[in-house]
């Protein structure tokens, strides 16, 4: 049991520089998915489990693309992305 709660608090420190990510963002720029001179809604759906931190990106209500975020073992180096769709 202590070797899995030390492996959650070791994901758990490596993650958080990404958790920033989870929520609800707008965004304003000249060429949007929602339109010229329209902004567009970005959500990130978030989960971190012990190895992996996944997030669901749903932009102007429409689910487009799952980024999965993996571990190396490493506390010192940032998450890598794995796969984007």
């Amino acid at each position: 049991m202590t070797g899995f709660l030390s492996m959650m608090m070791f994901a758990t420190a490596v993650f958080a520089p990404i958790k920033v990510y989870e929520g609800t963002w707008t965004v304003v720029s000249a060429h949007t998915m929602a339109g010229e001179g329209k902004p567009d809604t970005i959500v990130n759906h978030c989960n971190e489990g012990t190895a992996f931190y996944t997030c669901e990106q749903v932009v102007n209500g429409k689910s487009l693309a799952l980024i999965v975020f993996y571990c190396n073992g490493r506390s010192d180096e940032v998450p890598f992305a794995a796969g984007v769709s």
